[in-house]
C-alpha cells in the first residue's frame, strides 16, 4: 500500500505570502504616487522646484522679491508707499529690477546683483550684513531692522537662480 501524503495544513508561511504581496503592491502604489507628484507644477508663488545645476530654488521676482522691497525698503521707494531718502536706487515695482541686475554698485566694486552669484552681489551682501568685507560702505540694509532669514534666503535663491524678472 502506498503511503498517502496529506496536504499540509496552513502554516505560518501563508500569511507571510499575503504580506509580501501587500508590500509589493504598496511599493508600486508609492512609486506611482511619487511620480505623479513630481509631474505636478502648481505654478504658484510657493513653487519650490529646484534647478538641478545650481541647487537654486525657483523664485518669482514680482510675487516674491518685490514684496520684500515694498515692505522693508521704504527709503528706496517713491510715492505714498515710501520716503525715497535714497534717490540713487529706486526699488519701485516695475522699475526695480532694471536698477539691480548687472548694474554697478555706487558703494562697492561689486555689481548690485550679479546673476548666479549671491556673494558677488552687493545687494545680497548689504542684506546679509557682509558688505564691509566686500569693500562696501554704509549700514546693513534695511536700516533699523534686519530681514528675516527666510527673506534673505529667498533673495539668495533668486540671485543664484539667475536673477530673472
Amino acid at each position: 500500500m502506498q503511503r498517502r501524503i496529506a496536504p499540509s495544513p496552513p502554516t505560518a508561511r501563508a500569511p507571510f505570502a499575503r504580506v509580501r504581496r501587500g508590500v509589493v503592491a504598496l511599493g508600486l502604489l508609492t512609486l506611482t504616487a511619487t511620480a505623479a507628484c513630481d509631474d505636478e507644477d502648481d505654478g504658484g508663488a510657493g513653487d519650490t522646484d529646484s534647478d538641478s545645476d545650481t541647487g537654486a530654488v525657483a523664485v518669482d521676482y514680482e510675487t516674491q522679491i518685490q514684496p520684500i522691497f515694498n515692505n522693508n525698503c521704504t527709503c528706496h521707494l517713491m510715492g505714498p508707499s515710501g520716503s525715497m531718502f535714497a534717490p540713487y536706487l529706486t526699488l519701485n515695482p516695475g522699475t526695480s529690477i532694471s536698477q539691480l541686475v548687472d548694474v554697478a554698485s555706487e558703494q562697492s566694486a561689486l555689481a548690485r546683483v550679479l546673476p548666479g552669484d549671491p556673494q558677488g552681489s552687493y545687494l545680497f551682501r548689504k542684506l546679509e550684513g557682509t558688505h564691509l568685507e566686500a569693500g562696501g560702505s554704509g549700514d546693513r540694509m534695511p536700516q533699523g531692522t534686519e530681514l528675516s532669514a527666510a527673506d534673505i534666503e529667498l533673495v539668495r535663491s533668486w540671485i543664484l537662480g539667475g536673477a530673472n524678472p
